[in-house]
């Protein structure tokens, strides 16, 4: 299967609807809110180039602003974001991605895609 061809039958079963390829991936997050010192570990529940649904039993306002720090590895991304959706179940939010490194969003794109092309390939048994 080539590169892009997983990630197209991905796309046209699930996310059709949605601007980005959005894929179920769980990643650790660190998330740090305007209003607070704090910072909230939690983590994704899915992951598109442009946003993330974050695990939260008491997520934020729609609108709130956000720092959202990915470490995968080594790698540590952070970008601003804003919550764009709350959901109670799955308790949590959905935050959209507004400023990005393009660095960083290569990254992100290229868990994305790699989650993507595990998931729809054939498993031999």
């Amino acid at each position: 299967m080539g590169h892009n061809e997983g990630v197209t039958s991905y796309h046209l079963r699930f996310g059709d609807r949605r601007q980005w390829l959005r894929v179920p991936l769980s990643l650790q997050v660190h998330l740090r809110f305007a209003c607070a010192d704090a910072v909230v570990n939690s983590q994704t529940f899915d992951l598109s180039e442009g946003g993330a649904f974050v695990r939260m039993p008491n997520p934020r306002e729609v609108g709130t602003p956000l720092l959202l720090r990915i470490d995968v590895g080594a790698r540590s991304v952070a970008i601003q974001a804003v919550v764009v959706r709350v959901s109670s179940s799955p308790p949590g939010m959905g935050v959209r991605f507004v400023e990005v490194a393009d660095e960083d969003r290569e990254f992100v794109t290229g868990l994305v895609v790699a989650q993507a092309e595990q998931r729809s390939t054939p498993r031999e048994i």
